[in-house]
C-alpha cells in the first residue's frame, strides 16, 4: 500500500529513509525537519516536527548503526545549514522528544555532512575552506545552558574554496574530500591527532561523471567535455588534461594491453587515445557518430570496441584505421541503454528499454543475431564472463539474468538469479569467473557462486553473499583481485557521492567481525559473514 505524506508548507528538498525502513526524514523550503513513522497506521498523525536550524538546511544524512553492533551509536539524522552549524538528530528518542547535539566552529556555511561507518566520527565541511572532524556524542545536548560548547577533534585544511563533498571509508579509517577548486583530498583517520592527508591535483571545472582505472593509470571525465590522466602510483597524483571533447563525457575505459583509452560524448564522437605517446593528443582517432555517444564497450581480447548512442550501436576494429565502422547495430524498438563485448572477441549485446536483449555472433559474417527476450523490464546492464560461457544481464524487473552461450540455442534458455528488492544498477566478474557481483538499488551489493551452476541453483540464490549499504543507492561497483587468492575487495560508489571497500577475505573479515561483536563469531555468524572451514578464535 501507498500513504500520502502531509505536513510540509512547501516543497521538499531533501529526504533520506533509515536502514530498516522504519522512519523517513523529510525536509522543505520551510526548513523544519520532520520524521515520519512509515509503521504506524496513518504517519501523517504521528509525525515530529523539528526545528532547530536559523537558515536553510543544506543537506542531510541518516546513520543507521549495523545489525549487532556493540557500541550503542543512536540511530540518527544529521544536518548541515547556512547558518554555519550541523546538528544531530537522536532519531531512536523521536517519540519522547528528539535530542539534538549543535557543531559549532565553521566560518560560514556548512555544506555537507557524513558520518564514519562505526559511527564514532561525524565530519562537514564548509564554506572556510576546511572540513572538519567531530567525536560527535561527546558534543553538550542543544538547550544546555551550564554546557560549554563542544569543539572539532580536528580540522582538515587547505582546501582553496568550499568543501561540497565528503566520503568516509565503511571502517572510518579515511576521510575523501572534494571542493569547489578542483580538487580532492585523502586524509587518514586513525590518528585523530595528526591528520595526514594526499592532495590529488585535480584539473576539472565542472563535474565528473566518468572514471577508469587501468594498471597505473587513472582517468576522469567531466561534464565540460575535459578529459584527465594521472598515474595513481605515485604519492601526489598529478593529471595530463587532454582536449578534444566539446560536451559530456559518460564513459572513459583502458584497452586490455594499456596502449589505449576510450571516451565518448555527448559531443557526438568517441575518441581512442594513443597513451604510450608522450602527448596522446598527437595521437587520437576521432570516431564520429549520428547521435550523443551515451556508452561503450572494448572486448576481452582488445579487438572490438562497440559505441552505442540511444538509436544503435557501432562496432570499431580497434587494431584497424577505424576510418569506418565495422557494422551498426540496430535491432531494438525502444532506446539503446547498454552495450557489451565478450572476452574472447566473439559475442557483441545491445540492451533496450523494449525489455530485451540483441545477441551477435561476431564469428558469422554478416554478424547473425539472436532475442533474448526474458526480462520483464528495461535492461540496464550487460557483462559477459571472463571465460565466454555466461552472459549476465540486469534488470529494473530487479532480476540478473544467466544466458548459457555454449548452448546451442542461447535464447531459448536463461537463469534467473532473484533476490534483489530493487533495479540491477552494476554486475562485475571476478577474474576467474567464479563470482558474478551485483548492484542495487536497494542498497546492497550480491555475490554468487556461478561455478555451483547450472545443477545448484535455488541453494546458490539462497547462499549468496549480501552486502549492506545502509542508505546508500549503489551506483556502479570495481573488483579487487589477487592473482595468487583471487577476489580480494570490491569498490562501491554511490550516488551520495560516497566511496566504500569491501574486504572479502577472511584474514580481513575476523578481525573486523570481532571488533563489531565484541567476542568470538558463532558458527551461524561465520557461516554467513565469513564462509569456509568455522575458526573460533578472535586473535586476541
Amino acid at each position: 500500500r501507498w500513504e500520502m505524506l502531509e505536513g510540509h508548507k512547501g516543497k521538499i528538498n531533501l529526504l533520506e529513509v533509515t536502514a530498516d525502513s522504519s522512519m523517513a526524514i523529510s525536509i522543505a523550503q520551510d526548513n523544519d525537519l520532520v520524521i515520519w513513522d512509515l509503521k504506524a497506521k496513518v504517519p501523517s498523525a504521528s509525525s515530529v516536527r523539528l526545528e532547530g536550524h536559523e537558515d536553510r538546511i543544506v543537506t542531510l544524512d541518516v546513520y543507521s548503526p549495523p545489525v549487532g553492533a556493540r557500541n550503542h551509536v543512536p540511530t540518527s539524522a544529521f544536518t548541515a545549514s547556512a547558518d554555519g552549524t550541523a546538528r544531530s538528530w537522536n532519531l531512536d528518542r523521536a517519540k519522547s522528544g528528539v535530542e539534538s547535539r549543535v557543531f559549532q566552529g565553521h566560518r560560514g556555511a556548512v555544506r555537507s555532512v557524513a558520518v564514519s561507518g562505526d559511527g564514532q566520527w561525524a565530519i562537514t565541511g564548509g564554506d572556510d575552506r576546511s572540513a572538519r572532524v567531530w567525536d560527535w556524542q561527546s558534543l553538550p545536548l542543544a538547550g544546555d545552558e551550564e554546557a560549554e560548547v563542544g569543539s572539532a577533534s580536528l580540522v582538515a585544511r587547505g582546501h582553496t574554496d568550499g568543501v561540497v563533498a565528503i566520503g568516509v571509508d565503511e571502517f572510518g579509517r579515511r576521510m575523501l574530500t572534494g571542493s569547489t577548486d578542483g580538487t580532492a583530498k585523502i586524509s587518514d583517520l586513525r590518528n585523530p591527532t595528526r591528520l595526514k592527508s594526499v592532495k590529488i591535483r585535480e584539473l576539472h571545472e565542472d563535474r565528473v561523471r566518468a572514471v577508469a582505472f587501468g594498471g597505473p593509470w587513472g582517468a576522469s571525465g567531466d561534464d565540460s567535455g575535459r578529459l584527465v590522466i594521472w598515474n595513481i602510483l605515485v604519492d601526489r597524483p598529478t593529471g595530463l588534461s587532454l582536449a578534444g571533447h566539446t560536451g559530456e563525457i559518460g564513459a572513459v575505459a583502458f584497452s586490455p594491453d594499456l596502449t589505449r583509452m576510450v571516451s565518448v560524448s555527448t559531443d557526438r564522437t568517441a575518441r581512442v587515445w594513443r597513451i604510450t605517446q608522450e602527448d596522446p593528443e598527437n595521437d587520437v582517432v576521432v570516431l564520429p557518430h549520428a547521435d550523443e555517444v551515451t556508452q561503450m564497450a572494448i572486448s576481452g581480447d582488445g579487438r572490438w570496441l562497440l559505441t552505442g548512442t540511444l538509436t544503435s550501436a557501432v562496432l570499431w576494429q580497434l587494431e584497424g584505421p577505424m576510418t569506418e565502422p565495422t557494422q551498426r547495430f540496430s535491432e531494438h524498438e525502444d532506446d539503446l541503454t547498454a552495450v557489451g563485448l565478450g572476452p574472447k572477441g566473439r559475442w557483441a549485446a545491445t540492451g533496450s528499454a523494449d525489455r530485451n536483449v540483441a545477441l551477435y555472433d561476431l564469428s558469422k559474417k554478416p554478424p547473425t543475431v539472436v532475442k533474448l527476450r526474458k526480462h520483464e523490464d528495461t535492461v540496464r546492464v550487460i557483462s559477459f564472463g571472463p571465460r565466454g560461457r555466461w552472459l549476465a544481464t540486469g534488470s529494473d524487473d530487479k532480476t540478473i539474468r544467466l544466458w548459457d552461450l555454449e548452448s546451442e540455442y542461447p535464447g531459448e534458455g536463461s537463469l534467473a538469479l532473484t533476490g534483489h528488492q530493487g533495479w540491477i544498477n552494476d554486475l562485475r566478474w571476478s577474474p576467474d569467473g567464479r563470482w558474478l557481483v551485483s548492484a542495487s538499488n536497494d542498497v546492497t551489493i550480491r555475490l554468487w557462486d556461478i561455478s555451483r551452476l547450472p545443477g545448484e541453483l535455488e541453494q546458490m540464490i539462497e547462499e549468496a553473499i549480501v552486502l549492506q549499504a545502509n542508505d546508500k543507492v549503489i551506483k556502479q561497483i570495481g573488483l579487487i583481485s589477487n592473482d595468487d587468492l583471487g577476489l580480494s575487495h570490491i569498490v562501491s560508489a554511490s550516488y551520495d557521492g560516497t566511496a566504500r571497500l569491501w574486504p572479502l577475505r577472511a584474514d580481513d573479515l575476523v578481525p573486523l567481525g570481532c571488533t563489531y561483536a565484541g567476542r568470538t563469531l558463532t558458527r551461524g555468524e561465520w557461516k554467513k559473514y565469513i564462509r569456509g572451514d568455522y575458526d573460533p578464535a578472535c586473535g586476541v
